[in-house]
């Protein structure tokens, strides 16, 4: 009897039970662990480890027995399990029975009513554990030599040059997939005592701790040493007791995954304390577009913005399995993704949504009914960057006749280089300063003063300058009122006291990498739209949402595409250009 599937559990009964693993004194390294399954009160349960690991491989298993049965689990399971093994005495002594909590055995994997009853458990049981066990998988390519030098980063006064030596172990060792579970940032945001193995070698918390100290100080920005520097301060809030909510941890563990999908929420409601405003009780009966859509429900009905609609990667295809409207939290880690979710959390606050129409909005079902204004149609689109700063396979879409709603070409110089320079895209205090931006970027403004090809070893980075111009080069003849974008930046020189702005370069460079399309209405107006934006899509302005939404017609309905800005135009402008317009519901699917 080898899967879990036909493994004999015993029913927990009561509210507080949980079941805990003894393991039996191993014999021979080659011999299969022992393990029994026992059932405790968790108020009452004596002292245990909780193992934090990452599953591994689901085909490379081995078997382990289990109360007397065969049972196959992963070999890193297993490997975890026997190394806790040979620790046993100094996490208990002697003289104590050595019992772990680990959730693959302690929990019915094959019973989805017993998960959702354990999963709101799991906070206290690594809160309750006398120490958190992190097993980051065998050695590999670490060895003792390594591991020892991130000991000396431990040390005070570390120097910066053993600082750089360390840095490509410490980088290693935090790219294993274990750092990527979602469920760790509750496991070690809770734990009292955490104890790190990689192998056979035992590493200090404070090793890991001391060493990305090190590495903010000297190093450029690595994604394993920001993933622990968010794990690290969510730990920190945790622990003095700040408060945690549940899109801020969102927000913060976009970039973190889940082998289930609903687990991308479900791991993280222990930490936040408004979840019985969204999710009072996690249930694992329903499909993960279930639980999404529920979740959605909740956060569109508690007055949050509704501007979460549009939050969505580039390339999330408009007719996918989750509704429109519903974002994939699973799916959020992208320059697109990213752009939105940080505006929506830093900008779009309670205070600054009731500069705004409140939402109008009802359910049915898997369709979100909300009222709107379908203000304009997509008509020219430019070339959008993929994430390799290759042009993108999108088709490009050139405008018929807009209308013209500027009165002067002086205007729209103005409202080509605004759209440029991203004002309403990305505002102020979301530009981040990017330390290795060239200083001499701001000819970009002057497309059509200099050959892209000079501007290419003068850039500090050739992936930088290499996406810059790929992009001018795909762009430069998009027409706007019957004028190239090239053409327009040549009437510059009007605006001598903004086209060297280093915030607006930064803006550009920031809206081009999320992917951003120029946009043409049939209007006339100037703006961005998401990649997903097609020729003939629907603007709308929703009431609640402070961006304009593409809408693309789909069976009775709409899907949505994205977001927009629109050049020069707020969302209260919008509102009031609109004003005759008829306002209507539309279904949203």
């Amino acid at each position: 009897m080898d899967s879990f599937e036909d493994f004999a559990y015993q029913p927990l009964r009561h509210e507080s039970e949980i079941r805990l693993l003894t393991l039996a004194p191993q014999t021979s390294a080659n011999t299969p662990l022992n393990c029994t399954l026992s059932h405790v009160l968790l108020p009452e349960a004596p002292r245990y480890i909780a193992l934090s690991y990452h599953w591994g491989d689901p085909a490379m298993t081995t078997t382990i027995k289990v109360n007397g049965t065969d049972l196959r689990v992963t070999i890193n399971l297993e490997a975890a399990l026997r190394r806790l093994g040979t620790d046993r005495e100094s996490f208990m002594g002697t003289d104590q029975e050595f019992f772990i909590w680990a959730d693959a055995l302690c929990i019915n994997q094959t019973d989805n009513q017993e998960k959702g009853l354990q999963v709101p458990k799991m906070r206290t049981i690594f809160k309750k554990a006398s120490e958190v066990a992190v097993w980051l998988g065998k050695e590999h390519d670490i060895d003792e030599t390594s591991i020892k030098c991130l000991y000396t980063e431990t040390a005070p006064g570390i120097d910066r040059d053993t600082c750089l030596s360390t840095f490509p172990i410490f980088t290693r060792l935090l790219g294993r997939p274990y750092w990527r579970r979602v469920w760790i940032i509750q496991e070690l945001a809770v734990a009292a005592h955490i104890r790190l193995y990689c192998g056979r070698y035992p590493i200090p918390w404070q090793a890991i701790d001391s060493n990305c100290n090190c590495c903010q100080n000297g190093h450029p920005a690595d994604e394993n040493v920001s993933r622990f520097i968010m794990l690290r301060d969510i730990r920190a809030d945790w622990l003095n007791r700040r408060p945690i909510y549940l899109l801020d941890a969102l927000h913060r563990t976009r970039s973190s995954s889940a082998t289930d999908e609903r687990d991308k929420i479900f791991a993280l409601l222990g930490l936040a304390w408004d979840r019985e405003y969204f999710i009072p009780a996690p249930s694992y009966m329903g499909t993960f577009s279930d639980t999404f859509t529920d979740f959605a429900t909740s956060l569109l009905k508690s007055n949050e913005p509704l501007d979460f609609i549009y939050l969505r990667i580039a390339n999330r295809e408009v007719d996918g399995l989750l509704p429109s409207w519903v974002p994939d939290w699973t799916d959020l880690d992208d320059p697109v993704a990213h752009r939105q979710f940080d505006y929506i959390m830093l900008h779009v606050s309670h205070k600054s949504r009731r500069a705004y129409d409140g939402a109008e909005i009802t359910f049915s079902g898997p369709e979100l009914n909300a009222k709107c204004v379908l203000f304009d149609t997509v008509d020219g689109l430019g070339t959008a960057l993929t994430s390799d700063g290759d042009a993108s396979a999108h088709e490009t879409a050139t405008p018929d006749e807009p209308a013209y709603p500027y009165k002067s070409q002086d205007e729209i110089s103005h409202i080509v280089y605004q759209t440029l320079a991203s004002t309403e895209m990305f505002p102020a205090s979301q530009c981040k300063t990017l330390d290795s931006m060239p200083s001499d970027l701001y000819r970009i403004w002057r497309i059509g003063s200099v050959q892209l090809e000079e501007m290419m070893p003068t850039t500090a980075s050739h992936n930088l300058s290499n996406s810059i111009c790929t992009w001018l080069a795909e762009n430069r003849s998009f027409k706007v009122h019957g004028q190239t974008i090239e053409y327009w930046t040549k009437t510059w020189s009007k605006l001598p006291n903004e086209t060297d702005s280093v915030q607006n370069e930064h803006r550009f460079f920031n809206t081009i990498r999320s992917r951003m399309r120029l946009l043409m209405t049939k209007s006339g107006h100037l703006g961005w739209a998401h990649p997903q934006t097609r020729k003939g899509d629907k603007i709308a302005v929703l009431f609640g949402c402070s961006r304009p939404v593409i809408l693309r017609a789909y069976q009775a309905g709409y899907r949505i595409a994205g977001d927009a800005c629109l050049s020069g135009q707020s969302i209260r402008d919008l509102r009031e250009m609109a004003i005759d317009e008829e306002v209507e519901n539309v279904r949203i699917l």
